[in-house]
């Protein structure tokens, strides 16, 4: 097995310890690799694709004030957009990550679209299942985190049946871990008429990522899960709590 440089594995250890003005300076090399990368990126998902690159944006331009980012994520968002209507990309093998975007970009307050289109992902998202794994993209943890982000909203479409039925897919799963055994949880509380809160999406994320500079320069997924959209938003977080 190859062995990391000794100087590595200590920026590893100390990478979420830097100072404030090489966070800042970090954060700006991160904003310029995806704006380079985002139309090179087929993926439209959450986890690993540009609904990732979107979320780091508009989290941007909220943290700099500066309204290119704003600009340049209203863009990509379009362009996403216009992708799932054309069906230009095969969305439906991110649609619960996409669902989980718009989402959480309405409840932040960096978007106000109209009803009609979340109406069409309960509606989509309810006769999707052709579910192949636990991801939160197309898996049965996304299905799980878009109904407990979406069923309280008044203008949702989704079902009880269709809660109880992923519930009972949940808990029918051959190795369920921890966070399965809760999703199932709350979605029977659900059923059972209790109101239930989602935990922030973003945190799902962000809690295990350690960067440092080896791993900014050597990373190439652009997303959330583990890549530089993911990198970025930890760092506006770690920003905002000092």
């Amino acid at each position: 097995m190859k062995k990391l440089h000794p100087l590595k594995i200590r920026n590893t250890i100390v990478g979420n310890k830097m100072a404030k003005q090489e966070k800042d300076v970090l954060l700006l090399r991160i904003s310029k690799r995806l704006m380079l990368g985002a139309d090179f990126t087929d993926d439209l998902g959450l986890e690993r694709g540009k609904f990732g690159i979107v979320i780091y944006f508009y989290n941007y331009f909220r943290f700099t004030g500066l309204s290119i980012y704003e600009d340049f994520a209203n863009e990509l968002l379009n362009e996403l957009q216009d992708s799932i209507k054309e069906y230009k990309f095969d969305f439906r093998k991110t649609i619960c990550g996409i669902g989980l975007g718009f989402e959480y970009l309405i409840q932040n307050g960096f978007i106000d679209i109209e009803d009609k289109m979340m109406r069409e992902f309960d509606l989509q998202i309810m006769n999707y299942t052709n579910y192949k794994s636990e991801s939160m993209d197309v898996g049965l943890k996304g299905a799980a985190y878009y109904a407990l982000s979406r069923f309280f909203a008044d203008d949702c479409l989704l079902t009880i049946d269709y809660v109880t039925n992923l519930q009972k897919s949940l808990f029918h799963l051959s190795s369920p871990d921890k966070e399965i055994l809760r999703l199932a949880g709350q979605l029977l509380d659900i059923t059972n008429h209790k109101r239930v809160e989602c935990p922030p999406i973003l945190t799902l994320f962000l809690n295990n990522i350690i960067y440092d500079e080896y791993s900014f320069e050597h990373s190439v997924n652009l997303g959330i899960k583990d890549g530089l959209a993911g990198i970025g938003l930890k760092i506006m977080c770690e920003r905002h709590e000092n």
